[in-house]
């Protein structure tokens, strides 16, 4: 009686998916998109939080009390680009200055070779040019990278060449310490994503069909995060941090949550997305903003093209960001000793990591800079808006059994 009573009560769901499958789909797909849209509001999303506990964020005090020379660096950068009038990288100068502060320098040429026949006949040449601050403490089996686009004025683009200047000092202030346990690379890449794709394939040994790399002469240990600096003002009064990687791969939360965290110390709240938020925003407003931000966020991962060059790190599972700092209207503004003790803190917290991020989130969603949505909350509201194909599959199988079972009878 029991399995005929179980067969009866399969057949009446059967029955109810059948006669009513149009509406409990569209039932379905209406709840989970207004689900879907609730999250971005502050009662749905929840606060960022530190996961790892080791890399105690802005506990210590910044030595970078000054801009150790970004301004003359950048200053004579900028005179050199406008004498020579350059528009590659200036490696001679770049390798003078590394030597200088006594690190490991080395340059990487490469060739690029446009992919799908297109302009088979033309070439892309590049260098890169990288340093090493090897660690006192340790043997040089865990390294940091900090990286920096080399980008001239051109086209109506911004220069990078403050990004440069403060690499370099803040190469000049890290090499007066001892206390650190990881190396730390120094990298400036040539014609975006192209040098920094070149680097790192050389670096972990993987060739790239399309890119002629040389051999790296000098290499460091495993890396265990990346920064990359897009910097195109001696002052800034925004920081846009990119994170979307290739195939929409995200670092770990932890790693945005240190950068947001030192630069809020500075007194700079930071943007995503290149969204700003007035303060004097209604909640309304603050609900649109934010599920702007999030859905621009899918976007980019949709898309699967990575927003900076911290994306390709990802791909050989290495957590990175970009750090973008601009110009703007606001009252605030940041100078090179700013954004130098931000950067300070936020390699002095990486630098006490003992392994590799992995506490925190790698799937979530960010409505703001201080508020995610992690994968357990996401993802109902998503598989309720794709019952109805499952519904629809399921009917059709069924339908397809019933009407061979009945051939074979006949």
């Amino acid at each position: 009686m029991s399995v005929l009573s179980e067969l009866k009560t399969q057949s009446n769901i059967i029955y109810l998916l059948g006669r009513f499958n149009n509406k409990i789909c569209f039932l379905c797909y209406i709840v989970g998109l207004f689900w879907f849209l609730a999250l971005p509001h502050h009662e749905m999303s929840s606060s960022t939080y530190f996961s790892e506990n080791a890399l105690l964020p802005g506990l210590v005090d910044s030595e970078f009390y000054h801009d150790f020379g970004a301004d003359s660096y950048y200053n004579e950068l900028t005179d050199i680009m406008k004498e020579r009038h350059m528009y590659q990288i200036p490696s001679n100068w770049l390798l003078k200055k590394f030597r200088k502060l006594g690190l490991d320098t080395y340059t990487q040429n490469y060739t690029f070779k446009y992919p799908f026949g297109v302009y088979s006949d033309k070439t892309l040449t590049g260098q890169n040019v990288y340093a090493i601050m090897r660690a006192p403490r340790t043997s040089g089996t865990e390294a940091l990278v900090l990286s920096v686009p080399f980008g001239p004025e051109l086209d109506g683009h911004d220069a990078t060449y403050p990004g440069i200047a403060l690499m370099l000092a803040l190469a000049k202030s890290f090499r007066r310490n001892s206390y650190w346990a990881k190396d730390i690379i120094f990298l400036v890449t040539d014609n975006k994503e192209i040098g920094i794709q070149a680097w790192l394939s050389s670096y972990h040994h993987i060739p790239n069909k399309y890119i002629k790399a040389e051999v790296l002469p000098g290499r460091s240990g495993s890396i265990q995060a990346a920064l990359n600096l897009e910097l195109t003002s001696k002052y800034v009064g925004r920081v846009n941090v990119k994170f979307e990687g290739v195939n929409g791969r995200l670092p770990n939360l932890d790693l945005f949550n240190t950068v947001e965290r030192l630069f809020h110390k500075e007194g700079l709240r930071i943007i995503i997305q290149k969204k700003v938020l007035e303060y004097s925003s209604s909640e309304w407003q603050r609900y649109l903003h934010s599920t702007k931000q999030m859905l621009i966020m899918m976007w980019n991962q949709a898309s699967g093209i990575p927003t900076g060059n911290h994306g390709y790190f990802h791909k050989f599972n290495i957590d990175a960001v970009t750090i973008q700092g601009f110009k703007s209207k606001s009252r605030k503004q940041l100078d090179f000793t700013d954004v130098g003790r931000a950067f300070e803190g936020i390699f002095r917290s990486l630098n006490n990591l003992l392994e590799r991020f992995h506490q925190s989130f790698f799937f979530y969603l960010l409505p703001s800079p201080d508020r995610y949505i992690s994968i357990g909350v996401y993802m109902p509201p998503l598989g309720i808006m794709l019952l109805p194909i499952v519904i629809k599959i399921s009917l059709s199988v069924c339908l397809c059994v019933c009407v061979c079972m009945c051939a074979c009878i006949i």
